[in-house]
């Protein structure tokens, strides 16, 4: 929908899998479509609470208070073990309470525990259980995370578990299901300034049993829902609303998956007919841009493909290993989401290019259409839990911790670009050595599909690299790429015109010979006299004049058949000029567009600047001590109003170097002690006197930025 982002399609798998038809089927099982039973196991909704020992009354409460009959599976997985949680379960409800085994189907109105020393996971409605081989602490997660590729999928997290769940939240969210919290007075997690979209309700656990209970049962809804009861009439309506509202048309998206998030938003709304929503979207009261952010909405998260990036390596090596000194590497990850895929990229490509030498210029461009997903890539600031997603050393080198959150760091940031783009509507990028668009194609329908294989081949150089989702293939442009080794990662063909536009036909002149009909002679008659020799004369005249009649007609029509070929000739060389000039529009189109994309880029950092230079010169405004920072040529940066008489300082001075002042403070070798904070990270502190013999504490410290850097020093006194 940025896509495509378009395609934002928030499974991952191809929609010919059994597990995605039936997770498109609905949300609930309020929504499901009639004739479901238990005999069919990867068709019972579930619904996943994680739990804790701290969280065990919560617990209690939630599952006391859960309506019967229910038909929805709960399952419940730990993130620490919890003593006899069997028994205090089956004391709090006549449901069913079993212990999960390998292999086990899935049923209906049954609770289910999971063991604390395995890994449970749920795939076509069975459940699976492994080796607790990852990191620790991250049961529900892993089940989360499994579920997010099933159907009709509630997740609930309560108090106690730390950020275990918070990951797979954001996975069964982000792939259609419902998400839920225990309210709490503990601060919601965000991604750098911004909330977490990752939970719909946050409620007491009395509140979350009833509204489990309204979306598994049907409760509020006397007839049920199906995706077959939004006509489609109404499923025009609804994209007809959208388009207006947002300007953005999404009729390329396949039905069943915008039935399928209408329905969510149908339940998330406690709304029980389409004809209903459609009145609430009407009403215009935010609902348009809550469901354009459902349809517009991916999964993502970083190295979510380890073994795909791996083949983006391979596919890469040959290429990289023949690249021209200094030429840039440009790549472009489409339908983005919130930048997990961009700076998976980008520390991927960083680590590849400093194996073979001097590291070129690295430009990663990030686009989707969703606003509000730009602007947490921007920030680059994400929950504390990508920890057990990103691997150590990388987590080390490209993230700082800033409280609960890691912050991208600097060198990594400067080579990402995000902008707001609609990859079907908006002109491509182009000159792109890699193009990452994973799991986003399957959610359109496949006239679609093939667009966009095409517009991603003419953004490509020649042997240029896409990389597209395990389960997706180019089938429906499959002469335009040449597999690079499975895992979805594709090469650039280029023995096909580089021009995807139809062309025009070219017009073909048709010359007619003229009619030319001699009549056959008469007879003689019986009766008739012989010709006279001036008649005989006459007629051989007349058949000569015929003839070169007849041989002047040849040459008309030869001379009319070359005008003919030379039309035809030029007829063909204006329509490759005519092609030509198109491509070159296209081109400018690109480049216009990643102007357009620099300028929002550089406007968002000079934004932030902006408010930092505000913030600074507040700070110092009302500081009451005598500060100057120098830079590494000892020039003053700035001072505070205390600092102006002690070092003799004005607003003209800025940017003046500090040894050609005169400062009242009395501070031998000034200039050495600067040298040598600079140089060696000295710190020196010192008393010194002004000349009324008033003492202040004076000190030298170095001045160091974000990523480690000295770029000066900071010199601060006070009276002593």
């Amino acid at each position: 929908m940025d896509s495509p982002e378009m395609s934002r399609n928030t499974a991952t798998q191809s929609r010919g899998s059994p597990s995605h038809r039936m997770r498109d089927r609905s949300v609930v099982s309020g929504l499901r479509d009639p004739g479901t039973s238990g005999e069919e196991p990867s068709l019972c909704p579930v619904t996943a609470i994680g739990v804790a020992t701290a969280s065990l009354p919560a617990l209690t409460e939630l599952i006391a208070g859960l309506p019967l009959p229910l038909e929805t599976a709960i399952v419940i997985a730990s993130s620490d073990p919890i003593e006899q949680l069997l028994e205090i379960l089956r004391g709090s409800t006549s449901l069913p309470v079993r212990t999960v085994t390998d292999g086990m189907p899935v049923q209906p109105g049954t609770i289910y525990v999971t063991p604390s020393d395995r890994m449970v996971t749920v795939s076509g409605g069975i459940f699976g259980l492994g080796e607790a081989t990852g990191p620790p602490g991250r049961a529900i997660d892993k089940l989360f995370h499994s579920l997010s590729n099933e159907h009709s999928v509630l997740g609930v997290v309560l108090e106690g578990t730390g950020d275990d769940g918070q990951s797979g939240l954001k996975a069964i969210g982000s792939a259609g299901g419902i998400t839920l919290a225990q309210e709490s007075a503990e601060p919601l997690p965000t991604f750098g300034l911004l909330p977490s979209p990752e939970v719909h309700y946050r409620l007491s656990p009395k509140e979350i049993a009833s509204r489990i209970g309204q979306l598994s049962n049907g409760a509020s809804r006397a007839s049920g829902q199906r995706e077959s009861s939004i006509s489609d009439e109404q499923l025009q309506e609804i994209h007809r609303l959208v388009r207006r509202e947002t300007s953005n048309d999404l009729r390329y998206l396949r039905a069943e998956l915008v039935r399928h998030r209408v329905l969510r938003r149908m339940a998330l709304t406690q709304t029980d007919r389409a004809a209903e929503y459609i009145r609430c979207l009407q009403d215009g009261v935010g609902e348009i841009d809550k469901l354009f952010c459902d349809l517009a909405t991916h999964a993502c998260g970083f190295y979510q493909a380890p073994a795909a990036l791996e083949a983006v390596k391979a596919a890469l090596a040959p290429a990289l290993a023949e690249r021209r000194p200094g030429e840039p590497f440009r790549a472009w990850v489409p339908g983005c989401s919130t930048g997990e895929e961009v700076y998976s990229t980008a520390m991927m490509l960083i680590e590849m290019l400093e194996q073979l030498g001097p590291s070129p210029a690295i430009q990663i461009f990030g686009t989707d259409l969703v606003e509000h997903s730009i602007q947490i890539a921007r920030a680059g600031r994400y929950p504390q839990w990508i920890e057990h997603e990103v691997p150590a050393s990388r987590l080390s080198r490209f993230f700082r911790r800033q409280g609960q959150q890691y912050a991208v760091r600097s060198d990594l940031r400067q080579c990402c670009l995000f902008a707001r783009q609609h990859l079907a509507a908006d002109p491509p990028l182009s000159r792109m050595d890699l193009i990452v668009y994973r799991n986003q194609l399957a959610s359109v329908v496949p006239a679609t599909q093939a667009h966009l294989l095409r517009l991603l081949h003419c953004s490509l150089k020649p042997r240029g690299v896409l990389a597209l989702g395990q389960s997706e293939s180019v089938e429906s442009a499959a002469y335009l790429f040449a597999n690079a080794g499975g895992q979805g990662v594709y090469f650039r063909r280029d023995d096909v015109s580089r021009s995807w536009m139809p062309p025009t036909p070219v017009g073909e002149t048709v010359v007619a010979a003229p009619d030319i009909s001699v009549a056959p002679a008469e007879r003689p008659r019986p009766a008739a006299p012989r010709p006279s020799r001036s008649m005989e004369e006459l007629a051989k005249k007349a058949s000569h004049h015929f003839q070169a009649l007849l041989e002047e007609q040849a040459e008309t029509i030869e001379a009319l058949k070359l005008a003919n070929e030379e039309i035809t000739c030029s007829n063909e060389e204006l329509q490759a000029t005519n092609e030509e000039l198109m491509a070159a529009r296209e081109e400018l189109e690109a480049v216009n567009q990643e102007l357009q994309m620099l300028n929002e880029e550089m406007q968002s950092r000079n934004l932030e600047m902006a408010g930092a230079s505000s913030d600074l010169s507040t700070l110092l405004c009302n500081l009451h001590l005598a500060v100057v920072t120098v830079d590494r040529e000892l020039r003053v940066r700035r001072f505070t109003r205390e600092a102006g008489p002690l070092f003799s300082l004005g607003p003209g001075d800025i940017r003046r170097p500090i040894t050609d002042l005169n400062p009242r403070l009395q501070i031998p070798q000034l200039e050495s002690l600067l040298k040598d904070t600079i140089a060696d990270l000295a710190v020196h502190d010192r008393e010194v006197r002004d000349p009324n013999g008033l003492r202040y504490r004076l000190s030298i410290r170095p001045y160091q930025t974000e990523d480690n850097q000295i770029d000066g020093a900071i010199i601060t006194a006070w009276p002593v």
